[in-house]
């Protein structure tokens, strides 16, 4: 079996069989300092920033002392990502209380509004079935709430580093839950399943929605003038949509005539329309020319300088940039992942190395690859990293992967060896270093936004060296 260049030699793996740590890290997240601790031949954060490993009480209680302050932290944390954003204003908190309130409010009023409605159009002749009915509308619309929650309990802290895609795939989601909403029809005993997967989806998208619209807002604005175009943006959307119902209904008139066709039109027109939709959702994000600098954008500007030494403006990135997962740079070779040192370090010697390598920088590259997976790239972000350390990362990258795709098979084998990838390591660090602040100049001057580089939630964790 060929060893990939990116395993290392089986010397190298015998250097680092040290289990004594020579370096101490930390990682800091959203304000919190965490201390990473070698434990069973895997570097693990441990909640301690300081003192001696050890503690006085017996292994066995300070083990499920450990555990428990763990899961305490996890709580806490789950619900502080959930509930609050970082780095608002201090008149933030009291507008969040404020209308809190006035939804729990008008969470109340709208179930009675329901039941009201539902018995005002006469649903059943018995008094138990409008309850009923509006029990199950309620529980359809709960679950929608409840998506809404759940995509922003875990990925809203991601939705600014990528907000094309973030977009995309939730239009891809709403656009699906409208299908199931149309199946109800067909199987109206499994209205509450149906319609409750159908809402919980819709949440999600609306909720992606009404997130990631003020940032493009933000990128149309020439002036001050953001709360004017998302007022023109809501008029334009009222009017298409009156141009649909209006379209819908005359199509329901004409189909009246014949109880067949009436049923078979919503079948038959889902997807029609569902196609036209997610079209025009696409091209319309498209047509989007963000200017704010993420993993993708910027690695794609940085491959593009390798290659031809000129930077893309906005609107070549725009056309270059994926929309369904992650932007592939380069074809998807070797792609670039941010991690945590963990992610990285085989062994205390290993973690040393990386640490020492990286003296001078305020990031760790280092390429990787477990088992039979493709090799990737990987970098730890340092505490003080900022949007040229961050590019000049990328620019590396980029050098390595033009470096390697010179070997016979593009480093995927044999033939470059371990001290191959080494020495493309290093020249590729000289080259980023020599071609950093040219790039720098030329992203200024298309405008792009150098001032803070757009990172998800790992992104955020940052690496404490000692």
């Amino acid at each position: 079996m060929q060893r990939s260049c990116f395993q290392g030699t089986p010397e190298d793996k015998k250097k680092r069989t040290n289990t004594t740590s020579k370096t101490s890290v930390y990682e800091l997240y959203r304000g919190e300092k965490k201390q990473y601790r070698w434990k069973n031949g895997r570097l693990q954060l441990s909640h301690r920033t300081g003192g001696d490993a050890e503690s006085v009480q017996p292994g066995w209680k300070r083990e499920w002392v450990e555990k428990l302050d763990n899961e305490r932290r996890k709580i806490i944390g789950l619900a502080q990502n959930a509930l609050f954003p970082t780095s608002v204003t201090d008149d933030y908190w009291s507008y969040s209380f404020w209308r809190a309130l006035q939804r729990v409010s008008g969470g109340m009023l709208s179930v009675y509004s329901t039941q009201s409605m539902l018995q005002a159009v006469g649903v059943g002749s018995k008094k138990a079935l409008p309850t009923s009915a509006a029990l199950n509308w309620v529980l359809k619309d709960g679950f929608g709430k409840l998506g809404k929650l759940g995509i922003g309990t875990f990925y809203g802290s991601n939705f600014d580093a990528n907000l094309k895609q973030a977009k995309f795939a939730s239009s891809v989601l709403y656009m699906s839950c409208v299908g199931l909403e149309i199946l109800t029809r067909r199987f109206p005993g499994q209205f509450l399943l149906l319609a409750g997967i159908a809402n919980a989806g819709k949440g999600v998208g609306l909720a992606t929605s009404l997130a990631t619209q003020p940032a493009f807002n933000k990128s149309f604005a020439l002036e001050e003038n953001i709360a004017s175009i998302s007022a023109k943006g809501q008029v334009q959307t009222t009017l298409a949509d009156m141009v649909g119902l209006g379209g819908a209904i005359a199509v329901a008139r004409l189909a009246k005539q014949s109880p067949f066709l009436a049923s078979v039109v919503p079948y038959v027109a889902f997807p029609l329309l569902s196609s036209l939709d997610l079209y025009c959702i696409h091209r319309s994000i498209k047509s989007i020319h963000l200017k704010t600098v993420n993993l993708g954008r910027g690695g794609i500007i940085a491959g593009h300088w390798v290659d031809h030494g000129h930077i893309l403006n906005a609107s070549e990135v725009s056309s270059a940039e994926g929309l369904w997962g992650p932007t592939k740079v380069d074809d998807g070779y070797l792609p670039l992942r941010i991690v945590s040192i963990s992610k990285v370090a085989e062994s205390p010697d290993h973690l040393h190395e990386l640490v020492e390598d990286s003296k001078t920088k305020q990031y760790i590259f280092a390429p990787r690859q477990q088992g039979l997976q493709r090799p990737e790239l990987c970098l730890v972000l340092k505490e003080g990293a900022q949007f040229a350390d961050i590019m000049e990362a990328l620019l590396q990258a980029a050098h390595l992967r033009r470096i390697l795709k010179r070997t016979p098979d593009g480093g995927r084998g044999d033939t470059a060896t371990a001290c191959d990838v080494r020495f493309a390591l290093a020249r590729s660090k000289q080259l980023g270093e020599a071609h950093l602040e040219g790039l720098l100049q030329q992203m200024s001057m298309e405008q792009w936004q150098t001032n803070k580089f757009l990172l998800g939630s790992n992104g955020q964790r940052r690496l404490v060296c000692n």
